[in-house]
């Protein structure tokens, strides 16, 4: 006889399943605690780095309250402990969505999730030694007829950490095409036809988000972002036929 599940047994799998999503995020919370204390033994490091392009011009960062050095260095301690502990992070969530999943789409996860964390990581260290440099450089010696550079060090981590961290996003370009590549919003032959105003966008946007307005930092982010857009056709490209191949009976 056909028996209707109880209000009790349909609610049991959702909480297990926020059970289950509390201890990913205390876990992700301890990671992050702990790589931010590697995050802090380091920080001197860490900003004599950041700090670089206005050091090599010469001059140095201040600060304008007394907490200030104190909340700069913790800000940069947790960036650092989250940048650290996105391996793990990354793990976890992995693994919290894990028995939802495909045996095929397990083994694509695991590869999406390496180089996802090793695009992020490329497009930072990209942007710190192309147009952020570059940026800060050109601005420091934009001004210097007229006045002396007074940086202060929690503004100046504020605007490297607000730069740097989108560069890396935009370095998955090419995973999010291929997702929706995979689901069927976009297809390869739509990517191509809309080249032109891809390109437009990406210039647009490179002439706002760069710190600099001279050409080259603009054409530093541009440049590599069009390329990101024409390797997202191609992997789409790739994808998208071999699903169409396996859909044919």
């Amino acid at each position: 006889m056909y028996k209707v599940k109880s209000m009790n047994e349909k609610v049991m799998p959702l909480l297990q399943h926020l059970e289950d999503l509390r201890k990913v995020l205390i876990k992700c919370i301890i990671a992050m605690f702990i790589t931010s204390i590697a995050g802090w033994i380091f920080r001197n490091d860490l900003l004599k780095i950041l700090a670089s392009p206005v050091t090599d011009k010469g001059y140095k960062l201040v600060y304008l309250t007394p907490l200030e050095p104190f909340y700069t260095e913790i800000k940069l301690a947790a960036a650092a402990g989250f940048i650290i502990a996105l391996p793990f992070i990354l793990w976890q969530v992995w693994g919290f969505i894990l028995p939802a999943l495909k045996p095929t789409e397990i083994k694509y996860l695991r590869i999406i999730v390496v180089v996802s964390l090793l695009q992020f990581l490329l497009g930072i260290t990209f942007a710190y030694f192309t147009v952020f440099k570059l940026g800060v450089s050109f601005f420091i010696d934009f001004g210097q007829g007229t006045a002396v550079p007074t940086l202060s060090m929690g503004q100046y981590l504020s605007f490297a950490v607000s730069f740097l961290i989108p560069f890396g996003l935009i370095f998955e370009l090419p995973l999010v095409i291929l997702f929706l590549a995979k689901i069927g919003i976009v297809s390869p032959d739509l990517l191509s036809k809309k080249r032109k105003y891809a390109i437009l966008i990406i210039v647009i946007a490179a002439a706002f988000l760069t710190p600099g307005p001279d050409i080259m930092s603009q054409m530093l982010m541009a440049t590599p972002v069009y390329l990101l857009y024409e390797f997202s056709i191609l992997l789409a490209r790739f994808f998208y036929h071999k699903e169409i191949d396996r859909e044919k009976p």
